[in-house]
């Protein structure tokens, strides 16, 4: 590492498993926090909107949530249903505002919540955002 570049860069360049060690440890903390502030049940239904590979599913599932995860990774969508059997993982595209449709054969019933960890700067507008909340109780 030379005197000019900074941790952070040679920490992302040179730990291989870096991201998903920080990612993992990051949803931990917030997922524990969302279910102090939002309890989680048999009842809950949730939609992580942008899985990645089920980190935040790892943490909800045990509570017994009904759980759904939705990603453009078909490789991480196929973790998932292997580590988390009869949940529903499926695939979405990298346009939101495609995905309305998806979302809408995907979802049978409203969701609770939906939880989109590091999506948010990928949609380019308001209506991309209502089209993804289109499935959640009123």
């Amino acid at each position: 590492m030379s005197d000019k570049e900074p941790n952070w860069s040679h920490f992302w360049r040179s730990e291989r498993h870096a991201f998903d060690e920080v990612m993992r440890l990051a949803t931990q903390y917030f997922a524990a926090r969302f279910c102090e502030m939002f309890p989680v049940s048999k009842t809950t239904s949730i939609l992580d909107y942008g899985c990645g590979p089920g980190f935040l599913a790892d943490e909800i599932i045990p509570r017994g949530a009904k759980f759904a995860g939705a990603d453009i990774n078909e490789f991480f969508i196929g973790q998932c249903r292997q580590h988390h059997p009869g949940n529903n993982f499926f695939c979405i595209q990298t346009s939101p505002a495609g995905n309305a449709t998806i979302l809408q054969q995907q979802i049978a019933e409203p969701l609770d919540y939906i939880v989109l960890l590091s999506i948010s700067q990928y949609l380019s507008s308001p209506a991309e955002l209502e089209e993804i909340v289109s499935v959640l109780k009123p």
